[in-house]
């Protein structure tokens, strides 16, 4: 379960909503505490955001939440991180609502219970906060304190995901997808899957270039695939590694590259990819690519045959070794 934790200053937004609320002497001491957060003077926040929740200051109560939840200017200390974020949420922060929710979930500060938790989502979430309409989806996609609603899971995965919420985005592809109780729509995913890869997302940039390598949902374009396997390999995507190595090794939407694809086969192997460790110990075996070197090309056979891979268990069997 993959929740996504909202603690943070936002100190711009925070910033504009003070001083257009015509008290700039609060604007200037809250702007005050970000900026000494911001510059790692913690304990200089923790002083001027603490002055402040005395006053009610409702930014202040869910910052001083955010400092006793990581530690920063005071002894980390997750109940009374509870509590801030309880009292901020009194006044109707959002955040706070959803940091509550992520408490229960992690047994944090309070007991676990799944149930409280999905209820402070709810309430962060019917906010139009986008954290939290992210983690109720999870809740409903998984069935955790839900009975499992599909529907649900995509209604509140589609609201984080219009607001730019990159999982959300990835999670709705991926419903759209898998048909799961819901129609499969191959043109929706790749939607909303290349809109998280626009934003960088490396497993969406991954599947977007495997619906272009396989013309689903898509129009089929080796060039596109390469693109977004190239996009999604360099932040250590080690499938799209192996994939973009394929490309390099055949010359599809590329120029043809065997040391390209040798680097990007190495890339993958080193990150435990058992398909890419098959195939460059192939390459070694057979000096595709690279010089013959019999003991590397056991060495990679040998760990990818570990990891269940069933050619590189054949391979070492008829050259007569084991694994």
């Amino acid at each position: 379960m993959n929740l996504s934790i909202s603690a943070r200053l936002m100190a711009f937004s925070l910033a504009l909503m003070l001083v257009f609320s015509g008290t700039p002497a609060r604007a200037a001491s809250y702007n005050d505490g970000v900026a000494a957060y911001e510059a790692g003077d913690y304990a200089g926040a923790l002083a001027i955001f603490s002055a402040l929740a005395e006053e009610g200051h409702t930014a202040s109560l869910y910052s001083l939440g955010i400092l006793y939840d990581r530690g920063q200017g005071v002894e980390e200390d997750d109940t009374q991180a509870v509590i801030y974020f309880m009292r901020a949420a009194l006044f109707g922060h959002a955040a706070a609502m959803s940091d509550i929710g992520v408490k229960y979930n992690d047994g944090e500060g309070v007991e676990q219970d799944y149930s409280v938790a999905r209820d402070w989502f709810e309430m962060a979430a019917k906010q139009g906060y986008a954290t939290a309409q992210f983690n109720l989806g999870i809740y409903y996609d998984n069935g955790i304190g839900v009975e499992p609603d599909l529907q649900q899971a995509m209604s509140w995965y589609r609201k984080a995901a219009e607001q730019g919420h990159v999982e959300a985005q990835y999670n709705l592809a991926v419903l759209y997808e898998g048909g799961r109780g819901i129609a499969s729509d191959w043109t929706q995913a790749a939607a909303w899957y290349r809109r998280a890869a626009e934003q960088g997302y490396a497993s969406a940039q991954f599947e977007l270039a495997a619906l272009y390598s396989s013309g689903t949902g898509v129009t089929q374009d080796d060039a596109e695939a390469a693109r977004w396997f190239t996009l999604a390999a360099e932040q250590g995507h080690s499938a799209a590694q192996f994939n973009l190595g394929i490309l390099y090794y055949n010359g599809q939407g590329v120029e043809q590259n065997v040391e390209q694809a040798v680097a990007w086969y190495r890339k993958a192997a080193e990150s435990g990819n058992a398909n890419a460790q098959f195939n460059l110990g192939i390459m070694y075996y057979l000096a595709k690519g690279v010089d013959a070197d019999r003991p590397e090309a056991i060495r990679l056979l040998q760990l990818s045959a570990r990891q269940n891979n069933d050619l590189a268990q054949q391979a070492l069997d008829r050259i007569g070794e084991s694994w």
